[in-house]
């Protein structure tokens, strides 16, 4: 009596299986350490949102940033565009908190919502695209865009 042939699953099978398996596992690691990454910045206070309003009024060279602070219980700002020097920073409508400006740095309680009209020495054409980034005094970096009016 001869033994049955095994067959084996297909070399070709086998590699999609590990490949999808792979990308599984590589997927779910990633959307954890953004969860977890968002929930430290969160539990830390250091959270700046800035509006999709926001845009660079080229007519009087000026960066209007709506900002809203999620920092706690208050933040010390400033703003950095990279290819120009800032020659003044001031407050625009204040729409919550109080907060101020002084020398160049926006001082501002937690849940403070405001414009900051920061003019440049340099103008971009309407239409392109400015970078920003706002630091705050515990050395958090965030990297904003918008577009030039």
């Amino acid at each position: 009596m001869r033994a049955a042939k095994r067959r084996a699953i297909d070399p070709v099978v086998s590699l999609i299986i590990i490949i999808a398996a792979t990308i599984a596992v590589a997927l779910a690691f990633a959307s954890w350490m953004y969860g977890f990454w968002g929930v430290h910045a969160r539990v830390h206070g250091q959270l700046v949102e800035i509006y999709d309003d926001t845009y660079f009024n080229s007519s009087n060279s000026t960066l209007m940033i709506h900002v809203k602070v999620h920092i706690d219980p208050s933040a010390v700002l400033w703003v950095e565009v990279p290819g120009a020097h800032i020659t003044s920073v001031s407050l625009g409508k204040i729409v919550s908190g109080s907060p101020q400006v002084v020398d160049g740095k926006v001082y501002a309680p937690v849940g403070s919502e405001f414009w900051l009209a920061v003019r440049l020495d340099r103008s971009y054409p309407a239409g392109t695209t400015v970078y920003f980034r706002i630091y705050t005094e515990k050395g958090y970096v965030f990297w904003f865009s918008c577009l030039s009016k």
